[in-house]
């Protein structure tokens, strides 16, 4: 059951949820986060009670809806849930009723025609469902008593009288063995159709709108919406485009709306308080966290800007000493914090770097975005909000789980708590230093293998920073960092990469990425994933837990079969 129309948001939704105590079941990733943050603010303005449980994969979606099926009815799951039959997945009885807010597409056929499961969208975005006659009705079943009625008033119209011992005649047994045969060969055209249709409805995963955009619609819907919530509403869709999670033109077309609907109204450039959030649109370096890092760092270590200029090279380091100097900008100055940078050249060096990256093909240098002020302190993007939020939830230091992770994202996304937000970004600059180091280590090694119909390579435990890549974001992250540095024939192959999976010996996770030449945010890989497990032979024991597609885990010695069935799967 689909739920589109902003009315129905608060009729169909909001105002079932406020009679009773809700579960909120999130996703740990950064547009869950922000789209939590946009609900926990319209829960607690009208007292509604509430349990929040983030959940990391399939299983510890199932563990957290049993340990807390019994507190509440009605069930909220946040970026979770919409790929897999939630009803059957997690056993629930005839009184639960999920709502499900999820930008993974495509929906599960059966949430879509369950009466159990409402499914929340933007009304702007159109799909294309098989009807359930398509996928779930049987033709012989359906024309079972029609068809055998008739049958018996034929057969009984042609049935000639029967002999002593009551046998029926040979007329008759040849018209049922006909009739049987043609009903095989609906069957078998009926499932060869169904099969097709499936196909074509499941070859990709993709992303939708940014989960917390549906939340900052109802909330703009029941007149609470305020600058917080559509600053927490640009994160989430900030994510994804930094995560190749959609493409451009769908980030253009969202950021225009907020824009022209939120931001316009609810910014007044002639008003300044040190106790107001102003936010504005503007144009963003493709560089990570550069205002609380060096631009020659930044540089250095940016996934668009390291692998154009391929700064592990020789050539690559002399490039990028001459864009600099080209650029009027001294090395000095470069290596300098951004703040304490000569005020003019901080005002104008996006300007500058603007006009002379297209000479170095750096055509995409910048893209609309978003900034904030929260009175008179240090200015924050979007995408600094997102490498800071992912910074804590993929924090791996000590005895940190996903579930602390979580809450201390939330607690960044307050204004009040700058130093959490802070501590983020710290973490995001480790983070996004690990990937760089990772990269350089993988090309001095000469560690990516072609394998015919994908490549691929793995980090072993060995690697200094193993630990980074444990989690999925990360490693996604890291395989679209590695893979427009193969050569080119290699970047028109899917890309796999693997790494120990975390807090379970002898054990890795495989992740797949398309090829560069295709549409990065749609994923084929999945599918072929698990085909190639039906392929192989023997015992295996491997979990498709993620609610990313193309993620799989699985024992270290059942990876070489893996890789072979894979390469039977995709050379078919």
């Amino acid at each position: 059951m689909f739920i589109e129309r902003t009315d129905h948001l608060r009729t169909q939704v909001y105002d079932v949820l406020r009679r009773e105590r809700v579960l909120i079941l999130a996703a740990i990733d950064v547009d869950s986060a922000c789209a939590c943050k946009i609900f926990q603010n319209l829960l607690c303005c009208d007292g509604i009670q509430y349990s929040l449980v983030p959940v990391s994969g399939r299983q510890s979606l199932k563990q957290a809806f049993q340990e807390h099926a019994g507190q509440a009815r009605h069930v909220v799951l946040v970026n979770c849930g919409a790929t897999i039959s939630v009803v059957d997945e997690l056993d629930a009885n005839d009184e639960t009723h999920f709502y499900i807010f999820d930008s993974h597409r495509p929906f599960d056929l059966y949430n879509v025609y369950s009466d159990k499961v409402h499914l929340v969208k933007l009304p702007d975005e159109d799909l294309d469902f098989p009807q359930p006659e398509e996928v779930f009705s049987d033709p012989e079943e359906e024309d079972e008593d029609s068809d055998g009625e008739v049958a018996d008033t034929y057969e009984d119209s042609l049935e000639p009288e029967e002999d002593d011992v009551g046998e029926p005649s040979a007329k008759r047994r040849a018209f049922t063995m006909k009739r049987k045969a043609q009903r095989r060969r609906e069957k078998r055209v009926w499932e060869q159709k169904r099969a097709d249709i499936l196909f074509k409805y499941f070859e990709f995963y993709y992303h939708s709108s940014a989960t917390s955009l549906i939340m900052l619609e109802l909330a703009h819907f029941m007149s609470k919406d305020n600058n917080d919530l559509v600053w927490w509403a640009i994160a989430g869709l900030t994510e994804q485009l930094l995560y190749q999670r959609i493409d451009r033109e769908k980030y253009v077309t969202d950021a225009a709306q907020l824009q022209e609907k939120f931001v316009l109204r609810l910014n007044n450039p002639s008003v300044s308080s040190v106790h107001t959030l102003r936010i504005q649109f503007d144009q963003e370096l493709r560089l990570a966290l550069y205002r609380h890092w060096s631009m020659y760092e930044s540089l250095l270590h940016s996934e668009y800007s390291s692998v154009n200029f391929k700064v592990w090279t020789q050539h690559g380091q002399k490039l990028l000493h001459e864009f600099l100097a080209n650029m009027g900008l001294p090395l000095v100055q470069s290596k300098q914090k951004f703040g304490a940078m000569d005020k003019d050249i901080r005002n104008n060096v996006k300007t500058w770097m603007e006009e002379l990256s297209p000479k170095y093909r750096l055509d995409d240098m910048t893209y609309g975005s978003f900034v904030a002020q929260f009175g008179y302190q240090h200015k924050f993007s979007a995408a600094d909000v997102v490498h800071a939020l992912t910074g804590l939830l993929e924090n791996t230091d000590g005895q940190m789980d996903y579930s602390t992770n979580f809450f201390k994202a939330l607690d960044a996304l307050s204004r009040t708590n700058s130093d959490v937000l802070r501590k983020g970004i710290a973490l995001g600059l480790e983070h996004q230093l690990a990937l760089s180091q990772q990269v350089r280590l993988f090309m001095d090694m000469k560690q990516i293998v072609s394998a015919g119909s994908f490549t691929y390579t793995y980090i072993d435990e060995s690697s200094p920073h193993y630990r980074y890549f444990s989690n999925t974001v990360l490693l996604t992250r890291l395989a679209r960092y590695l893979q427009p540095t193969t050569r080119k024939r290699s970047q028109q192959l899917p890309f796999l990469l693997s790494a120990p999976a975390r807090g379970t010996p002898q054990t890795c996770v495989v992740l797949g990425v398309p090829a560069v030449r295709e549409a990065a945010h749609k994923n084929y890989l999945s599918r072929a994933f698990e085909a190639a497990v039906r392929h192989m032979k023997g015992a295996v024991n491997i979990e498709f837990d993620s609610f990313e597609p193309a993620v799989v885990q699985m024992r270290y010695e059942d990876r070489p079969r893996f890789f072979d069935a894979l390469t039977a799967v995709l050379e078919s």
